[in-house]
């Protein structure tokens, strides 16, 4: 009711759906819209780990069938538009970006100061993120600082020592932050194209994630960052970062310029909205 009730008010031309969460109750209440209707998944439902497999083929289900009431998919990155196509055959790919102008103007005139050794990660505290992992990595690693920038139901999981998690903060604060810091770790379970990872890439931070699609499509592996398998791994290259000196954060940085940078985002959806006008 609340959707329909927006969509008469307003009559606007495009309805674009972000989230899964949305996607459902946006394309279910427009099934008799007329105009044109588009959607974003962000991070398909069942990809999700936390939950059972009857709700995982569930969601697929129901995704499958919403892919053919008239709206077109346009996921966020190419793991999700592999996904997307398997679903309807239309789906388009439209990168995530980001504004690295915006950037540039909230860290001018901040400090690089003398600090030690940091790990870092960013986002809710919650399953997809994989608390439980972050802590235990960070107990095998007890002279390395870790934190986690956010707040989050699983906060109880970080029991490390080492640990510092500093709440939720605002984007800005994140990015000034984040100038101190040396290493971006995730150990997420999945991704649609992370937009932490793309502003710590941007930063030229070196990497370590895990090994899903949203984190494949932005990091090559020994080129602008790593992918790690399992716990051991993580580990093994967080001390490769931190003694081999190495520089993919350079890499990356030169990667997000000339692939994800929002004026490309925005030029992409230009086009999707008005390919048919």
């Amino acid at each position: 009711k609340v959707i329909n009730s927006i969509v008469k008010r307003y009559h606007p031309d495009i309805v674009h759906m972000h989230s899964t969460k949305a996607g459902l109750l946006g394309r279910i209440a427009l099934l008799s819209y007329q105009g044109r209707k588009f959607y974003t998944p962000h991070g398909y439902s069942f990809l999700r780990k936390d939950d059972p497999k009857f709700k995982i083929v569930l969601y697929k289900i129901v995704e499958f069938l919403l892919a053919h009431t008239g709206c077109i998919t346009a996921a966020c990155g190419g793991g999700e538009w592999k996904y997307a196509r398997q679903l309807k055959k239309d789906s388009v790919c439209i990168n995530n970006g980001i504004d690295t102008a915006w950037i540039d103007s909230v860290l001018q005139g901040t400090e690089k100061k003398e600090h030690e050794f940091t790990v870092y990660t960013a986002g809710r505290i919650g399953p997809q993120k994989n608390p439980r992992l972050f802590d235990h990595i960070a107990k095998q690693c007890p002279d390395i600082r870790f934190v986690w920038v956010g707040e989050g139901e699983e906060a109880g999981c970080l029991t490390s020592p080492n640990i510092t998690v500093t709440g939720l903060v605002d984007r800005e604060s994140l990015l000034q932050m984040a100038v101190n810091f040396d290493c971006y770790l995730s150990c997420a379970l999945w991704e649609g194209l992370p937009v932490a990872l793309l502003e710590a890439m941007y930063l030229q931070k070196e990497c370590i994630v895990s090994s899903i699609e949203g984190h494949r499509d932005l990091i090559e592996d020994g080129q602008t960052g790593l992918i790690a398998y399992d716990s051991d791994d993580y580990i093994e290259l967080i001390d490769r970062v931190r003694f081999e000196h190495t520089q993919y954060g350079k890499y990356a940085h030169e990667k997000v310029i000339k692939e994800y940078d929002m004026k490309n985002m925005c030029e992409g959806y230009q086009k999707l909205y008005t390919a048919l006008e």
